[in-house]
């Protein structure tokens, strides 16, 4: 688990594992609020910056904080090798789940947002949250187009 001077370290190879399987990377402004939401969750024992190591070799890095009686998932990244069988993302998250019960927490929030080849949360969810987004257009003519845009997708 990352403390201190690690922190700036294990963000900056999660960035990159990250940009190497998505294909962009946070900006500047995303890895500054990050870096200092990181350091001010780490100064509250709240700061949940782990890497997974197999044999030596980093494997997966694993962002969450802590609060009040949640455990909050907000980023990972991992090595992408398809010959291994389980991502060893998805390891690490199901041991970041388990130690978060072990401390004695109620829930383990992996907030919104499917992965990249599949909706790999759902393997997780025990019960579920609806995402409502509303938007609120105040010219006419976005809200004209809006509803042009959803009778035309199906959705209006």
């Amino acid at each position: 688990m990352a403390s201190g001077n690690d922190i700036d370290g294990y963000l900056a190879a999660l960035w990159e594992l990250r940009a190497r399987r998505w294909g962009s990377g946070e900006g500047s402004c995303a890895r500054a609020f990050h870096r200092d939401l990181a350091r001010s969750m780490e100064a509250l024992g709240r700061l949940r910056l782990t890497r997974l190591v197999s044999d030596s070799q980093v494997e997966s890095y694993l962002y969450n904080i802590r609060a009040g009686q949640t455990e909050y998932y907000l980023q990972s990244g991992f090595e992408l090798n398809p010959d291994q069988g389980l991502s060893p993302g998805y390891l690490h998250l199901g041991y970041a789940i388990e130690a978060a019960a072990d401390a004695g927490l109620e829930r383990f929030d992996l907030l919104a947002g499917p992965g990249r080849n599949r909706d790999y949360k759902r393997d997780f969810e025990a019960s579920g949250t609806p995402l409502v987004c509303h938007q609120v257009f105040r010219a006419p003519w976005l809200r004209a187009l809006l509803r042009l845009h959803g009778i035309w997708s199906g959705k209006s």
